[in-house]
């Protein structure tokens, strides 16, 4: 493929050539490709040696602004079509001559499209840009020879290794092939292993591009070690689209984007650190074990198991791993958080769905595999997952397929409850006992597992003397006994104490910590536990803690008005954010039109209006976002709560 980037004109143009061989035992009529179709684009096709019908679909299903009925023959096996609407993405190509098996085919293409670049931005991201083979959506891996011309001044990497001349990039086979072009930025390399590694930044991201660069070696060596290879011999880490530490992102093959570089002050060096590993790990299972599954879950689980590694192996601190674990068992009580959904559910529930079931339950559900089959084993399985479907796609059912396979173990009891349904797992210590008999000490520990999913946990018991043991609870008993023997009393015991099971505090656990039982309640419906949590934050959260806001509006649904004011006057003071202030101010007016207090309400809705905000605050459960027009409305109009 030989690429053109024209800036200025916001235009991609290339030509290409693509041939595949008919490995299968049936003749193939039909090619497809999928392309990122926009308005002002042009497309011409050469079926080499063949006739063809031509037709373009839609993707998305709004057959009606596509051409696909105006299908034409062409004799001279050759199509050029212009300004084709925007929704139509897959180009079928009815061949008159099936390629038969055995037999290859060679389509010749030339394409351009507009929009793809901004003229005049800093960077240029290239992602589902060209016109590929499409087989029913199915994940493929492809062989690139890929030359670009870009403008001059700009740092250029792409899904490939660098060979030969400036530009031309080769690989030997990637899911997906992008480009990274950014303007008078640096670059850095580093060979580990046969593996190269590029760090692109620009001058204000530089501590963040060498910290990633020299972070990636050790990430890229770790997992040589742990799997005996790293597959693909090319990694590259870019800067991101977000100039806050907001995350990371796979670009496409070998490229991962690290947003806010340029702020390396602004987030701890272990947060450059972790999201480079966490994005290298996506490379591994994202673009190279490719999840067959919607949502895809299983990659992001594994994705994250293998960046605690790292952090366990490289003795580093693992909170990050805990917040994405809490982000499901905070959830877990209110929500259905099933993750086998058909995607018509999906999108109609009325939470987050990927941050707590996809990340915090698919690592969750790693994890507490891990945990059931053991490290080592577990490592020696997912070496064998490598084997078996490396460069191919892999589901839940597959992977759990071959843990089965390798075990001897009948693994339904664990894929289809954390699978296939919403129950948690949820246990405690009710009490301890520890009295001397004979020369030893007999330690009671009673074990109240009242979660609906049922697994082993682990119970850690440490005696007097330093000393400690560990026993597993039976799966099948909800409340049970465990019991030690030792030279010394019992000093404490803890469930799970290393956290590697998403388990779900009851919340009379949580007591005792506010804001965590305010995280653990519902936004709707917590009734009495709101009071009982505004009890408990009066006395102990902090002043700035954004708790104050969720326990506000908690307080509200439940009528708890003269507690919801207080509330809401600490949330004001929480955030520095003109938006949320003013929506801490417009909800005392409420409260005040409620208690019939309309001149105090008036007075709180103006200090609201006068705040600059440009976006509003939206509370879906009520179906109300407080923007301006919504305080002109309540400068004329008393709130009145809905039934």
């Amino acid at each position: 493929m030989h690429v053109q980037i024209d800036e200025r004109a916001g235009i991609v143009a290339g030509t290409q050539t693509i041939s595949f061989s008919n490995t299968s035992g049936l003749p193939l009529e039909n090619v497809a490709l999928d392309w990122l179709v926009q308005e002002a684009s042009e497309f011409e096709l050469v079926v080499e040696d063949r006739d063809f019908e031509i037709y373009f679909e839609d993707l998305a299903s709004h057959e009606e602004t596509c051409v696909g009925q105006a299908a034409r023959t062409h004799r001279t096996g050759m199509f050029t079509g212009r300004h084709i609407p925007r929704s139509c993405g897959l180009v079928v190509v009815r061949l008159e001559e099936p390629v038969q098996p055995g037999e290859s085919l060679f389509l010749r293409t030339r394409f351009s499209s507009s929009g793809l670049v901004t003229p005049g931005s800093e960077t240029i991201v290239l992602m589902n840009w060209y016109p590929r083979l499409w087989w029913d959506g199915l994940n493929t891996f492809d062989t690139y020879d890929v030359t670009i011309h870009g403008p001059e001044g700009h740092a250029l990497v792409a899904s490939g290794l660098e060979a030969g001349e400036r530009g031309r990039f080769i690989n030997t086979g990637a899911r997906s092939f992008g480009a990274f072009l950014g303007r008078g930025m640096r670059t850095e390399s580093h060979l580990v292993g046969g593996v190269h590694i590029t760090s692109v930044f620009s001058e204000a991201g530089t501590e963040v591009g060498l910290l990633s660069l020299e972070t990636a070696v050790d990430v890229v060596r770790f997992y040589k070690d742990l799997l005996g290879f790293y597959p693909f011999d090319f990694l590259h880490i870019v800067p991101g689209a977000h100039s806050r530490p907001a995350g990371g992102h796979p670009v496409a093959t070998g490229i991962v984007a690290i947003h806010g570089q340029e702020h390396f002050q602004s987030a701890p060096r272990l947060h450059w650190k972790w999201i480079t590993a966490h994005e290298i790990g996506h490379q591994l299972w994202g673009e190279y074990i490719m999840d067959a599954d919607d949502p895809a879950w299983l990659w992001i689980g594994l994705g994250i198991w293998g960046d605690r590694e790292y952090l366990l192996d490289r003795g580093l601190p693992l909170d990050k791993f805990q917040e994405i674990m809490e982000r499901y068992t905070r959830s877990a009580r209110h929500h259905d958080t099933s993750i086998d959904l058909p995607p018509h559910l999906l999108r109609a529930l009325p939470y987050d769905h990927n941050n707590i079931v996809t990340h915090g339950k698919g690592f969750g559900v790693v994890s507490a595999l891990e945990f059931h089959l053991g490290k080592d084993r577990f490592r020696e399985l997912i070496t064998r997952c490598f084997e078996l479907f490396g460069r191919g796609e892999m589901g839940y059912r597959d992977f759990q397929r071959v843990l089965e396979q390798e075990t001897g173990e009948s693994l339904a009891w664990f894929f289809e409850q954390w699978v296939r349904s919403d129950r948690s797992l949820s246990c405690e210590i009710e009490a301890v006992d520890s009295r001397l008999a004979g020369d030893r000490y007999l330690s009671r520990v009673e074990l109240s597992c009242p979660g609906s999913l049922r697994m082993p946990v682990p119970v850690v018991v440490r005696f007097e003397d330093g000393s400690s043991q560990e026993a597993w609870s039976n799966r099948l008993l909800s409340r049970q006994t465990l019991k030690f023997v030792s030279r010394t009393p019992l000093w404490e015991a803890q469930v799970d104490p290393l956290g590697l099971l998403p388990i779900v505090k009851p919340l009379s656990a949580l007591v005792d910590d506010p804001e965590e039982l305010i995280a653990a309640l519902p936004w709707t419906g917590a009734g009495a536990n709101a009071l009982l949590a505004f009890e408990r934050c009066v006395e102990a959260c902090r002043p700035d803690s954004e708790a104050w806001i969720k326990l506000a509006m908690m307080l509200f649904d439940g009528e708890h008005y003269e507690e919801s004011f207080l509330a809401f006057e600490n949330a004001f003071h929480a955030f520095d954010n003109p938006a949320f202030r003013a929506a801490t101010l417009v909800w005392r007016g409420h409260l005040l039109d409620l208690a019939g207090d309309r001149d105090r309400a008036l007075e709180y809705y103006s200090r609201a209006y006068d705040l600059p905000f440009e976006r509003g605050v939206t509370h879906s459960q009520y179906d109300m976002t407080i923007d301006g027009a919504w305080i002109r409305e309540r400068l004329e109009t008393p709130f009145a709560r809905n039934p």
